[in-house]
């Protein structure tokens, strides 16, 4: 991945890194802030992240704090010399009650609010989780820290596949309540530019790393899987 732009004082570049493919995610069980493991081809795919990222120019790398983001952090780092800084804001939203289940226990196990989450009411709160407009939030206060903490800086983020999907609508002015319509890749690379006035997308799902060594990603979607 190349640079796009000139990065300028008032402004900086993040690559969103989403941790690559997990035990749940081939189940499409719901993570949100549990964790399952990387599977086999989930290590190759960090290992190709590295290799690609190790040429990247990246300045700064952080991590979600949670394992599958950090156990693909770290190949990333010892590739690029940077010492990875874990940082929880970046963590994918907390899908509460729903953590751990697939849809169709989901559905079973919780058939009203199951029915109200597939409304897609941004503001509606998953029992002991977050909402739509809870993730956004915790996501606009992030971005305004680290957008002010590195100017001129292009920046590494390993996360989820919830919060790229709300860089998404921020950058682009999608509506939460409209549904997705735009894959979510493991291990893709996602770069945007961060100024004052918000984000602007440059580069989505961006795989050919995986490509490469035949392990991308398994495009299993559950209806709306996290």
């Amino acid at each position: 991945m190349n640079r796009i732009n000139t990065i300028s004082g008032d402004s900086a570049e993040f690559v969103f890194i989403r941790h690559g493919e997990t035990e749940w995610n081939l189940e499409n069980r719901m993570q949100g802030q549990l964790d399952a493991p990387l599977t086999e081809k989930g290590r190759q795919q960090a290992d190709a992240l590295a290799a690609r990222l190790s040429r990247a120019g990246l300045t700064e790398l952080y991590s979600s704090d949670l394992g599958r983001a950090w156990q693909t952090a770290l190949p990333i780092a010892a590739a690029t010399g940077l010492k990875p800084v874990a940082a929880p804001q970046w963590r994918e939203r907390h899908l509460g009650i729903f953590q751990g289940l697939d849809p169709a226990a989901l559905q079973a196990k919780y058939p009203q609010e199951w029915a109200k989450f597939m409304t897609w009411d941004p503001d509606w709160r998953i029992p002991a989780g977050e909402s739509s407009v809870d993730l956004r939030n915790r996501l606009e206060v992030a971005s305004r820290e680290f957008g002010a903490r590195h100017p001129g800086s292009r920046i590494g983020i390993v996360t989820h596949g919830g919060v790229l999907d709300m860089l998404m609508r921020m950058a682009l002015g999608i509506p939460l309540v409209e549904h997705r319509r735009y894959s979510l890749f493991n291990a893709s690379l996602n770069a945007f530019t961060w100024r004052k006035g918000g984000w602007r997308l440059d580069t989505w799902g961006d795989i050919s790393h995986l490509l490469e060594i035949g392990s991308g990603d398994n495009r299993s979607v559950a209806a709306r899987s996290l």
